[in-house]
C-alpha cells in the first residue's frame, strides 16, 4: 500500500491547484462591479456610500458600472445575525452580498470591507489619521466571512461639544457608536427631577437628620438619591421604564445607576435595611449595596414581566461597590464595576479587584465595566497599549461583556486646557480593536498602526517612543508616592507628583526616538505624523519640565526676590480686581473694606453665600521676561466655619486668554484663621513668551463671613540675572 502511494505522489503534485476565485470590483481605475444597496433604505444607502467613498479615494473610480455585471448587494437582515454583526457571502457567481443584522451591523461591515479590501485605516482623529492606500485594481476573494462583537459595549466617551468634533466623529469609525447594548450613567437624579417631583412628591427624597431633602442647585446632580424603599419610587420608576419601551420598540435599556456621591435616606424603611452595625467598604464608603439593589430587584421584577429581554444597569460603585453576600440579583439586572484598572499594574491591587469582580459575577448574569483612562489629562499621557491587551482579555475571561471608560481625549475637558494635540498614539485604536475581538494579538494590531503611521523603516522607532511610555506608566510610577497616594477609584490626575518616576534622561531618549521617525518616515502623510507626534511631544515636555522647574521655585530663599513687580493695599477701593465665580446663582461677593485692614486701612472683602463656594478676585498681569515670582498677601477670617479655606492661586494664559495646562497653575493654601496670617507663593514664568499670569486671591468651603485680604505684593528674580550670578559664582570657585 505504501509502494502504491509512493507511486501515485508525483501524479497527484503534477494536478493543478484550483485558483482562487475572486470577484473584481475596480480594474484599471474603472468600476467593475455595481453597488446595489436595497433601495429607499436609508443604511443601505448609507453604507454603500462608505464604500463608494473609500473606493474612489483609492482608485479614482466611480462606481457606475452597469447592474447586469459583477455586483455588491447590501441588505439588512433582523432576526438572522447579531444586531451590530455582518455578513459576506456570495449566492451567486459575480455577486458579493454584504449582510447586516441591523443599521449598525451593514455599517460596520462596510468598513470591514474598506479595512479589508481596500487597505483603509482610521489611526487616530481628524485627516491626518486617515490612511487610503492607492490601487488600480481591487479584487474580492470568493469567500464567505462573518463576524459580531465580543464585547457588547464599546465606548471610550466623549461628550458633545465643538471642541471635541475630531474625536466624536472618528468614533464610529472604530466601532464604538451608538447603539449601546446597555444605558449606563447617574441616572436616579435625572429619574427624580425635583423639578417635577420636588413639590408634588417630596415623600420622594430622602430622609436626613429628621427633614426632607429636596436638592437645590448646584447640587441637583449630586449627593443625594432617592427614598428607595418608597412605593412610590418603585412604582414610578416602574412607569417611566415601561412607557419608555413602549415609545420606542428598539430601546430595552435603562440605567438605575445612583446620583453621584452620598445623601442616602434614613427613614426608618430605607436604614432598616442598612448594615447592622454599620460598616465601610474597602474604599472607605458606609456600604448600602444591599439597600440599593433590593429597590433594582423590585424595579427589574416589574419591568421584566413586560419585557423579558429587558436590561437595566446598576453601579457597583462607592457605597454600593461590593456584592452583598448571599444576595439574589434579578438577571435582568448588569453591574458597572468601576474601577481604574491601571491599578493591576499592582499585584494586591489587582488581586483585590478580581476578588470583587468574581463577587459580582458569582450573582449577575453579564458584567460591565465602567475605568477611567483620560489619557490626556495626565501631563505625560497615560499610554499603556499592552497593559490594556492584558486587561481586556482577562476581563472578557471572567464575563465582562460591556465596557465604558471615561475618556475625553480631545477638546475642553473640566480642570484642563482645550487639549487639540492627539498624544495617545494607537491606544484609542488598539481599544476599540480587542473590544470587539479580544483574542487578538495586540502586537500585529500594533504592528499594521505604527507601519502604516510612519511607514516601515521609522515605524520601530515610533514603537519604542510609545513603550518608553508604556514602561514610565507600568513599571516606574508605583514606586511613587502619587501610586501610593491614590489607591482608590481612580487615580487622580489633578496632581503631577507621578512625575517623580521620570528617570534623568527619560525625556531626551522620548526625544530622540521622535527625531529618528522623523529622519526615517515615508514621504507625504507618513512624514506629516511623525512630525505630528514630535510636535505634540515638544508640547508636553515643556509642560514636564514647568511643573518640574516650579517645584524647584517654591524652595527660593525669599531674599533672592528684589525686583518690585506690583503692590496693592487695596487703600483707594479694589477696581482693579475681577470679580470670579463659579456655577450657582450670581451675586455681589467682591468688596472694599475701608477700615478692615491691618493698620485700620483699606482691604479687599471676598463674602461666602449660599449659591456658590467658589469666588475669587483676580487681577491679569503680561509677563515677558523669563522670570520667577514671588506673591505675597495677608487674610483674616470673619465669622466663617472652620471648613473655610482661604487660598492664594496663581495661573497662566495665552494671548488669546486661554489658560494654559493645569501644569503651569500653583496655589497654596492657608488656614482659616481671626487673626492676620500671611500667604506666599512662589512660581516661575513658562518658557513661551509673553504670557498672562492671572493672580488670585480665592475662598472655599464656608456658607457664611466673609476673608479680608490685605498687602498684596508680587517681585520677581529675573532669570537672567540669577543665571549670571550662577556664572560668575562658578567662575569664583574656580579661581579666575
Amino acid at each position: 500500500m505504501k509502494k502504491i502511494l509512493f507511486l501515485l505522489l508525483p501524479i497527484f503534485l503534477a494536478l493543478p491547484v484550483p485558483a482562487e476565485e475572486f470577484l473584481p470590483v475596480v480594474l484599471g481605475g474603472k468600476a467593475a462591479a455595481a453597488l446595489c444597496p436595497v433601495p429607499d433604505d436609508r443604511a443601505c444607502l448609507e453604507s454603500s456610500m462608505i464604500i463608494e467613498k473609500y473606493l474612489y479615494l483609492s482608485t479614482g473610480a466611480q462606481m457606475d458600472a452597469p447592474a447586469n455585471g459583477p455586483r455588491i448587494e447590501l441588505e439588512i437582515r433582523k432576526g438572522e445575525l447579531d444586531v451590530e454583526g455582518f455578513r459576506f457571502s456570495f449566492p451567486e457567481k459575480n455577486v458579493m452580498r454584504i449582510t447586516g443584522g441591523g443599521p449598525q451591523g451593514l455599517k460596520y461591515g462596510a468598513l470591514e470591507f474598506c479595512e479589508r479590501f481596500i487597505g483603509v485605516r482610521f489611526l487616530f482623529p481628524g485627516p491626518l489619521g486617515e490612511h487610503v492606500p492607492k490601487h488600480g485594481d481591487i479584487s474580492v476573494p470568493v469567500k464567505e466571512f462573518s463576524d459580531a462583537p465580543k464585547f457588547l459595549t464599546r465606548m471610550l466617551s466623549s461628550f458633545p461639544h465643538r471642541s471635541r468634533m475630531l474625536y466624536n466623529n472618528w468614533l464610529p469609525l472604530l466601532r464604538g457608536a451608538n447603539p449601546w447594548r446597555l444605558a449606563i450613567g447617574h441616572n436616579l437624579s435625572k429619574m427624580f427631577a425635583p423639578a417635577k417631583y420636588g413639590k408634588t412628591h417630596p415623600e420622594y427624597y430622602p430622609l436626613i437628620s429628621g427633614k426632607r431633602r429636596i436638592p437645590k442647585p448646584p447640587l441637583l446632580n449630586v449627593h443625594w438619591q432617592p427614598c428607595l424603599t418608597n412605593p412610590g419610587v418603585i412604582a414610578e420608576s416602574v412607569r417611566m421604564i415601561c412607557d419608555a419601551f413602549a415609545a420606542n420598540p428598539d430601546l430595552r435599556t435603562w440605567s438605575l445607576g445612583q446620583t453621584d456621591g452620598s445623601g442616602w435616606c434614613e427613614c426608618p424603611d430605607c436604614t432598616a435595611l442598612y448594615p447592622k452595625p454599620e460598616v465601610r467598604n474597602r474604599f472607605g464608603s458606609l456600604d448600602r449595596s444591599r439597600y440599593y439593589l433590593t429597590y433594582c430587584n423590585k424595579v427589574a421584577e416589574a419591568v421584566a414581566r413586560k419585557y423579558p429581554e429587558a436590561k437595566l444597569s446598576v453601579f457597583a460603585y462607592n457605597n454600593t461597590a461590593i456584592a452583598p453576600r448571599g444576595f439574589k440579583l434579578h438577571p435582568a439586572l448588569v453591574p458597572v464595576i468601576t474601577y481604574d484598572r491601571m491599578n493591576w499594574t499592582d499585584p494586591e491591587r489587582r488581586k483585590l479587584d478580581m476578588e470583587r469582580q468574581n463577587s459580582w459575577s458569582a450573582i449577575a448574569k453579564e458584567i460591565c465595566w465602567w475605568d477611567y483612562f483620560f489619557t490626556n489629562r495626565y501631563i505625560l499621557p497615560r499610554v499603556v497599549c499592552h497593559h490594556l491587551a492584558r486587561q481586556l482579555r482577562e476581563g472578557y475571561a471572567a464575563g465582562v461583556r460591556h465596557m465604558y471608560a471615561e475618556y475625553i481625549p480631545l477638546g475642553v475637558m473640566q480642570g484642563c486646557s482645550n487639549e487639540q494635540s492627539w498624544g495617545d498614539g494607537p491606544f484609542a485604536y488598539l481599544a476599540y480593536k480587542l473590544l470587539w475581538d479580544p483574542h487578538q494579538d495586540e502586537n500585529v494590531i500594533l504592528d499594521d498602526w505604527y507601519r502604516t503611521a510612519v511607514g516601515e523603516k521609522a515605524a520601530p522607532h515610533l514603537r519604542k517612543y510609545f513603550e518608553l511610555i508604556e514602561d514610565f506608566w507600568t513599571r516606574r510610577v508605583q514606586k511613587t508616592a502619587w501610586f501610593a497616594r491614590y489607591c482608590r477609584t481612580y487615580l487622580v490626575w489633578t496632581t503631577h507628583d507621578y512625575l517623580d518616576a521620570l528617570e534623568p534622561d527619560f525625556l531626551d531618549r522620548c526625544a530622540k526616538t521622535l527625531d529618528r521617525t522623523c529622519e526615517l518616515a515615508d514621504e507625504g502623510k507618513c512624514r506629516e505624523r511623525a512630525e505630528y507626534f514630535r510636535q505634540g511631544f515638544r508640547l508636553r515636555r515643556n509642560r514636564i519640565e514647568y511643573f518640574l522647574a516650579n517645584r524647584t521655585v517654591r524652595r527660593y530663599p525669599d531674599r533672592l526676590f528684589t525686583e518690585p513687580f506690583f503692590d496693592d493695599g487695596f487703600d483707594k477701593g479694589v477696581g482693579a480686581w475681577l470679580p470670579r465665580q463659579g456655577s450657582g446663582k450670581k451675586e455681589e461677593f467682591l468688596f472694599h473694606s475701608a477700615n478692615g485692614g491691618i493698620d485700620g486701612s483699606g482691604a479687599l472683602e471676598l463674602r461666602y453665600g449660599e449659591n456658590s463656594s467658589d469666588r475669587s478676585a483676580e487681577k491679569i498681569f503680561r509677563v515677558e521676561k523669563k522670570s520667577v515670582f514671588r506673591i505675597e498677601v495677608f487674610y483674616r477670617c470673619e465669622g466663617t466655619d472652620q471648613k473655610c479655606i482661604p487660598y492664594l492661586s496663581a495661573d497662566w494664559c495665552d494671548e488669546k486668554g486661554e489658560r494654559l495646562h493645569p501644569a503651569f497653575y500653583s496655589d497654596i493654601h492657608g488656614k482659616p484663621s481671626e487673626k492676620w496670617r500671611k500667604m506666599v507663593l512662589k512660581c516661575a514664568a513658562p518658557t513661551n513668551l509673553p504670557a498672562y499670569l492671572s493672580v488670585r486671591m480665592n475662598i472655599s468651603r464656608s456658607k457664611k463671613g466673609s476673608i479680608l485680604y490685605d498687602r498684596l505684593s508680587i517681585t520677581r528674580l529675573l532669570e537672567e540675572r540669577r543665571e549670571q550670578k550662577k556664572q560668575a559664582s562658578t567662575l569664583q570657585k574656580k579661581g579666575k
